[in-house]
């Protein structure tokens, strides 16, 4: 153990090239759904627009996106009501979730009960808009959709408009409303149609079609908008006829029986709503199907809300979502993980991967090198299927991780380096504690499952020789007593934070320690003190970092996985990204200030609160 001296405090720590997170000053007002195909991430609370629309092409590395315009007020889709010829304004809408994913919204407005729900029916390429109306007397309506196609965005961690060619018209065969974008060959197109008969107008960018109606006093009627999304027009005139023909009841039916299958019991209606809405927002918006090669694509998230969108952490994938991805369907996590050791295992440990990973955004991160075993050790774990351990290309890429560690081992001080740290920043410290604890983890895995190429007990020699390095160097003496710093450099100088991201309150998590271990124990009494620059006190308190200065939602899931009654105290009053997890939070609101729609994130969140609840 060595003395406290020779160290930066965090005020100097922070590095000039950091790039860190864009604050919030207006929160998103966006309530997102989806499926595996397509992702609605932009549906507006104030009108019930549907303003974007994406799916995912492998093929251009990132998010084809069908916009609207929110400056204007004119979103891709949203439903009217007339009455008596005078169209009205939706506002005042109030929301709920179907089965803690579809959004459906309710309002009263001139007599009349409307409720709209907009879902994508689990393996379709498109979504449905079921507008319903309710009138307590006789009354004269008109029913419609309308939209504006403004552009057709690339998205990757910034979204651009592309110089294409749009065309919208009606198809005569189908009767499908048809919009194509193409740039010599086309690119992505989609068809509307609607369960009740009428035609559809369409003038340069806008389209609307509506129906007349008599209502009878306490009548009801149903008008449900049918959307599908694939390569080019033949696919989206005919999959919009394709969904018309199986019925929104069939479609809505179909969906809410897998969220039914994939649920969780839990006894606080409020925990039960947060588990699953940050359960399915990681399932559905932290991989995609991609639309031109029916793969999977594994990315931080499918809405530009987040800063970094559409790109591929091995972090993100492997240590944050995948433990909710495992929990929520056990084969989409093997798909998953199919994906992260085949597709996005050469690059894992560089900074950020485009979706068919290649690098994006360089830069050795030690913390990724590990992530994969740690996703394969969670997988083996919990569903006991020792089928991929026997799979012919893993021995290969087991060797390949293991290369790509010793790489980075410093033989004079036992430790591992890396370039950047876990909250993707770089450091004059490049031994970091976390980090190494997690190629302790990592060795500790390889040799469970060593092949005739890795030997066993030298991995364990090796990890038992590292944790010995870590306590060694480590662990300094702090205001509480020994506890561990956060790095140290190549003269033994060390680094004074926590990264909530990485943090030391990880450690029994990942069996490096137990939870009355008194270092561990001083370290987290360190965390929420005072010598901690980034703990913010407050109603919503909590530790953020340099990189987002605000209390954070890791660390929440941290402190829901070590048992913290305060931590529930939180989630059942912060707002978060309206319930859903963000990258930090205000300390006086609990309104989201950083990372706003983090899907990867809300699958460590959602495993936290489950493994809190056991």
């Amino acid at each position: 153990m060595s003395v406290l001296g020779h160290s930066r405090k965090q005020g100097e720590t922070m590095p000039t090239l950091m790039t860190a997170a864009p604050v919030i000053e207006k929160p998103p007002d966006w309530i997102p759904t989806g499926n595996l195909y397509v992702a609605l991430p932009q549906i507006s609370r104030q009108d019930g627009g549907i303003y974007t629309v994406n799916v995912t092409s492998l093929k251009d590395n990132g998010l084809l996106e069908l916009c609207g315009c929110q400056e204007a007020h004119q979103p891709f889709l949203r439903p009217f009501v007339a009455r008596d010829g005078a169209r009205l304004e939706l506002n005042g809408l109030e929301w709920e979730r179907l089965g803690d994913w579809l959004p459906r919204f309710r309002c009263q407005m001139n007599g009349l009960e409307i409720n709209g729900t907009i879902f994508a029916p689990t393996d379709e390429k498109g979504f449905v808009y079921l507008l319903e109306v309710v009138s307590p007397e006789v009354c004269r309506l008109n029913l419609g959709f309308e939209g504006w196609w403004k552009s057709l965005d690339l998205l990757v961690f910034s979204a651009r408009s592309l110089a294409v060619e749009r065309k919208i018209w009606q198809d005569g065969w189908t009767g499908s409303l048809v919009g194509e974008a193409s740039c010599g060959l086309p690119l992505l197109a989609w068809g509307i149609q609607t369960e009740l008969a009428g035609e559809w107008s369409f003038d340069g960018e806008h389209f609307e079609s509506d129906c007349m109606l008599e209502l009878q006093a306490g009548e009801a009627v149903q008008l449900a908008c049918y959307v599908a999304l694939n390569l080019e027009r033949d696919g989206a005139r005919t999959g919009a006829l394709h969904l018309r023909r199986l019925g929104w009841r069939r479609l809505l039916d179909k969906t809410r029986d897998w969220l039914t299958a994939h649920s969780r019991k839990f006894s606080d209606p409020v925990v039960s709503r947060f588990f699953h809405e940050n359960l399915y927002f990681n399932y559905f918006f932290a991989q995609s199907l991609c639309l031109d090669q029916a793969e999977l694509a594994l990315m931080t998230s499918r809405s530009r809300s987040y800063y970094v969108s559409a790109a591929y952490w091995a972090r993100d994938a492997c240590l944050w979502s995948f433990p909710g991805l495992v929990l929520a369907d056990p084969q989409q996590a093997r798909r998953a993980l199919q994906a992260i050791w085949r597709r996005y295992l050469p690059e894992a440990a560089q900074h950020a991967l485009y979706l068919n990973g290649q690098t994006l955004y360089p830069g050795f991160e030690l913390d990724q090198a590990c992530a994969p075993l740690v996703a394969l050790d969670r997988y083996l774990e919990f569903t006991g299927d020792g089928s991929f351990s026997q799979l012919s290309w893993l021995p290969d890429a087991l060797d390949q991780v293991y290369r790509s560690l010793t790489e980075y081992y410093d033989p004079q001080i036992g430790l591992y380096r890396t370039f950047l740290t876990p909250h993707d920043d770089p450091t004059d410290f490049p031994y970091l504690t976390y980090n190494n604890v997690l190629v302790w983890r990592a060795l500790t895995i390889l040799s469970q499952i060593a092949t005739a190429r890795l030997d066993a007990a030298s991995l364990l020699c090796q990890a038992h020789a590292l944790k010995q390095a870590i306590q060694q160097y480590c662990v300094h003496r702090g205001p509480f007593g020994a506890q561990y710093v956060a790095a140290i450099d190549a003269t033994g100088h060390c680094d004074w934070q926590d990264l909530p991201g990485g943090s030391w309150s990880l450690f029994p998590f990942y069996g490096f320690c137990a939870k009355d271990d008194p270092i561990y124990l001083n370290s987290l009494q360190w965390i929420d003190s005072e010598h901690n620059s980034y703990f913010f006190p407050g109603l919503f308190s909590g530790a953020g970092a340099a990189h987002f200065p605000f209390p954070s939602c890791f660390d929440l899931a941290n402190r829901l996985l070590r048992q913290e009654p305060d931590a529930m105290t939180l989630l059942h009053h912060a707002k978060l990204d309206h319930g859903l997890a963000c990258e930090s939070f205000d300390p006086h609101n609990g309104v989201v200030r950083t990372g706003a729609a983090f899907a990867t994130l809300a699958g460590f969140l959602a495993f936290s609160l489950y493994r809190f609840d056991l």
